[in-house]
């Protein structure tokens, strides 16, 4: 935060990887993409949460997360900016 010049007062966390498991067999490659699923939708969260924390915690900051799923709605691009604003600005 400090090379950014500011302080960090909301941490989103959103993202999503979906992935087709096909049918479980319990192969190798059922268990890599399970394994990649669980990389991006959670245990990111946690690494990003947990590297914001210490700047969140000087500034009484927040975390909000959003289902993963939720990412996979999308907006018409001109629409994107400011419901993001109003929502964040609403939440907090």
């Amino acid at each position: 935060m400090e090379l950014l010049g500011g302080d960090l007062d909301v941490l989103v966390l959103n993202h999503i990887i979906l992935l087709d498991l096909g049918v479980w067999t319990g192969s190798q490659d059922n268990v890599t993409l399970v394994d990649k699923v669980m990389k991006v939708n959670f245990q990111s969260y946690v690494h990003l949460a947990s590297h914001a924390l210490s700047h969140l915690e000087k500034t009484s900051g927040s975390i909000i997360v959003v289902s993963s799923l939720a990412g996979e709605f999308r907006l018409h691009s001109s629409l994107g900016a400011p419901v993001v604003v109003f929502l964040l600005f609403k939440v907090i």
